[in-house]
């Protein structure tokens, strides 16, 4: 745990990208609130119940590469990610979309509670966005 002033905290980075939100704490720490809901999970859902449940979101990430894909926004994942991988799209879409956005790329983390029925949204949006920026270099280890 680390304590520190309310004044030194104006020092701290004030935003967290990957939150898409004004950050507040110290280096975007979370409440112990989180640990608790993780050992809720762990013993409702069992070791069988989370493997479901992650391969759903890896399904969901392949899905929505290809999407993207698909209506030519470059996309890529690695192949045990739920997290995708794409160049930031147009402000018309990132001010309706909370994406973590960082150097010209943005990250759609499909994550339980996402459906495929948010990612075609999504994907909508884009497509209608308007022309791609610069196409992000792709990596060999990141695959389609």
């Amino acid at each position: 745990m680390v304590l520190t002033r309310r004044t030194l905290q104006q020092q701290l980075a004030p935003y967290a990208n990957y939150t898409g939100t004004v950050d507040t704490t110290i280096s975007g720490s979370r409440s112990g609130h989180s640990a608790l809901l993780l050992w809720y999970a762990i013993r409702s859902l069992g070791h069988d119940g989370l493997r479901q449940r992650a391969e759903r979101a890896r399904e969901l990430a392949a899905y929505a590469v290809a999407r993207l894909n698909e209506v030519g926004w470059p996309a890529w994942r690695h192949e045990h990610a739920f997290t995708v991988v794409f160049p930031t799209p147009p402000p018309a879409v990132t001010a309706k979309w909370v994406l973590a956005s960082s150097a010209g790329r943005s990250h759609l983390i499909c994550m339980p509670g996402v459906t495929r029925e948010a990612v075609d949204d999504f994907v909508s949006d884009v497509a209608a966005g308007g022309p791609r920026l610069d196409a992000v270099p792709r990596h060999p280890e990141l695959v389609r």
